[in-house]
């Protein structure tokens, strides 16, 4: 218990200290190029806590394994006969409880204040009109600055997306003036109009959240919704759950790089290390848009493809260590 504790604190005084310093430095930059109201800042700090995660998570445990190799902590764990999992499965005790705590409290929180998917196409309102349509349905937003609109078939699968100068509904047509038309797999198309037909006239009174900006409980229960299943629904479910995992596989990362190594080592370990999570991060958040205009033949799964990465770098760096 002693142990553990001694551990736990290790980890949580890096791991505040870190997190506090980040959040601290954004708010600052935020501040000196702040465009909007001061409560922009502080509507943006559940999301910005989330997006800093796996690399708050990375840094604290650069830390929290340098200061055990500094004392010979580690090689005096090691000599009493406790193996890495025994030292590390505290930090990734504590890890897991921050990766569910991200997903089910934070981001959703983030989520209600500052939606960062509408925020990025301007849209003036936080939610989109959904309209059936013969084939399927539509998103579109029905008021804001720039119009986007986005026509689905049944299942969920993109076949347009849609950037107009303006909207309007005439009747149960939806019409778009002066628009750039991406079909799936196409070329974008300008034209003067583009007119989607609903079944039905638009109620503009009944809106709804756009998959792309639902947290994991908002995407589990939009899924309940549609029985018939949903593409977007599914990328968003994965993108949430290879997030968490792979920020796990960051708690054994860390001592991968620096157990065994001398002191300058450990400095370009730890340097290559931070810009090897900058691009998994990159390369995740990439994927997951590519999967969005491709949404009928991308598969989810290359979601996943940071953490396998990752994990299986880290195998690798874990067998070569023979303190280890």
């Amino acid at each position: 218990m002693i142990f553990f504790r001694y551990l736990t604190r290790l980890f949580w005084t890096r791991f505040f200290s870190i997190q506090l310093g980040s959040l601290l430095m954004v708010a600052l930059f935020e501040w000196l190029t702040l465009t909007g109201p001061y409560t922009n800042i502080l509507v943006k700090m559940p999301f910005t806590a989330h997006k800093l995660l796996p690399f708050v998570l990375f840094i604290t445990m650069i830390l929290f394994i340098w200061s055990l190799l500094s004392r010979n902590e580690w090689n005096a764990l090691s000599s009493i006969g406790r193996s890495p999992w025994h030292i590390l499965r505290t930090p990734l005790i504590w890890a897991i409880l921050l990766g569910l705590l991200d997903l089910w409290v934070v981001v959703p929180m983030g989520e209600s204040f500052f939606n960062p998917f509408q925020q990025k196409i301007s849209l003036l309102s936080r939610t989109w009109q959904k309209g059936i349509t013969k084939n399927g349905y539509v998103f579109f937003n029905p008021n804001g600055p720039k119009y986007h609109v986005l026509e689905m078939q049944k299942n969920s699968v993109l076949r347009r997306h849609i950037f107009g100068r303006a909207l309007h509904i005439q009747g149960n047509d939806l019409v778009c003036t002066d628009v750039w038309s991406m079909p799936a797999h196409r070329c974008p198309e300008k034209q003067a109009l583009a007119r989607i037909t609903l079944s039905k006239p638009a109620d503009l009174d009944q809106t709804e959240s756009h998959p792309l900006g639902l947290s994991l409980a908002g995407a589990y229960s939009a899924m309940d919704k549609n029985p018939e299943g949903s593409v977007l629904l599914s990328a968003r479910i994965h993108y949430w759950y290879s997030h968490f995992f792979w920020s796990l596989t960051l708690v054994f990362l860390a001592p991968a790089l620096l157990i065994g190594a001398d002191r300058y080592t450990k400095i370009f370990g730890t340097i290559f290390g931070l810009l090897g999570v900058l691009t998994m991060y990159l390369v995740k958040e990439w994927l997951y848009a590519l999967s969005i205009p491709l949404a009928h033949s991308w598969p989810v799964f290359l979601l996943w493809l940071p953490f396998f990465i990752t994990a299986g770098l880290t195998w690798v760096l874990f067998f070569e260590k023979k303190e280890l």
